[in-house]
């Protein structure tokens, strides 16, 4: 049952909570045309049928636990939203549910988040441009989208033992310095931790495939570009596929060891950078 609604005021939304006739809260977009939104909230209002929430007022929400989904773009373009609020219940947050649209330098406000432990599934591009520090997946979510918080500010990132994969630029152009992979992801997508100031990689045993510029940058035009903070890195026999570019970055004084022979490898080209390769060696030779 459905007691209030909360809305943006576009045309069609207004339509449809008048034909329910319900009551409302209502947040108009301050980027259309002519603040028509506004206008239409206020036909409302004068009603006694809603009230209004200007947007820059709105700082921080908080979800009751009967929300179990967020659907797509809910809560998209809110430059002034610092603080969500999760409450166990919710299982999915919808494909741009936060963040704004690419602004070059420009990061939405929001720098604060905790995901539920009921949480299943997170859309893509969900929380692009975000101001958000730190990232804990919990176990519980199985599936999340490319891009899902692709132009941050995460400097630190803990994955859950649910996911399997990391799809593609999922964390690209971040401030991460430091990442372990648990056991359970199989694959690192295409440019996933691209344009990043990592320095360690700790990866799982579980991890079968390493993407395009997984942990390199793509030109000139990337942050990092032509900057190295990569330390040495050991590849376990179980990766079997390494991508072009994958350690892009990768300068002379860095070894990159692979337990894996090389003929049993597919690997394409200039996937190490500059870096010295050693085949067939074990961990400890990296700190000899």
């Amino acid at each position: 049952k459905t007691d209030l609604i909360v809305s943006r005021a576009g045309a069609s939304s207004i339509s449809e909570i008048t034909a329910l006739g319900l009551p409302s809260i209502l947040i108009p977009s301050p980027y259309v045309t002519e603040n028509h939104q506004y206008k239409n909230a206020m036909d409302l209002v004068n009603k006694n049928a809603g009230l209004i929430l200007e947007e820059k007022d709105l700082t921080s929400v908080e979800l009751p636990r009967s929300v179990t989904t967020l659907e797509s773009r809910a809560f998209f373009i809110y430059l002034n939203l610092e603080k969500i609020i999760f409450k166990d219940g919710l299982t999915s947050i919808g494909v741009s549910a936060f963040g704004i649209l690419p602004t070059g330098d420009n990061y939405a406000k929001l720098s604060f988040i905790m995901f539920p432990k009921t949480l299943n599934t997170i859309g893509a591009s969900a929380f692009r441009y975000t101001s958000i520090k730190q990232i804990i997946i919990p176990d519980s979510v199985t599936s999340i989208g490319i891009s899902l918080f692709m132009y941050g500010k995460i400097e630190n990132l803990i994955i859950g033992k649910g996911l399997t994969e990391i799809p593609n630029h999922s964390f690209k152009h971040n401030e991460i310095r430091e990442i372990e992979f648990p056991d359970n992801i199989l694959k690192i997508g295409q440019s996933s931790f691209a344009d990043n100031p990592i320095e360690e990689i700790t990866f799982g045993a579980g991890i079968t495939s390493i993407g395009y510029a997984a942990f390199g940058n793509e030109g000139q035009f990337s942050k990092y570009y032509n900057q190295n903070f990569l330390k040495n890195v050991y590849i376990p026999k179980n990766i079997m596929n390494i991508g072009e570019n994958a350690f892009e970055n990768a300068t002379s004084n860095v070894t990159i060891i692979v337990e894996n022979p090389e003929s049993a490898m597919t690997l394409e080209d200039n996937w190490s950078g500059s870096a010295t390769v050693i085949f067939g060696e074990e961990p400890s030779t990296i700190n000899e």
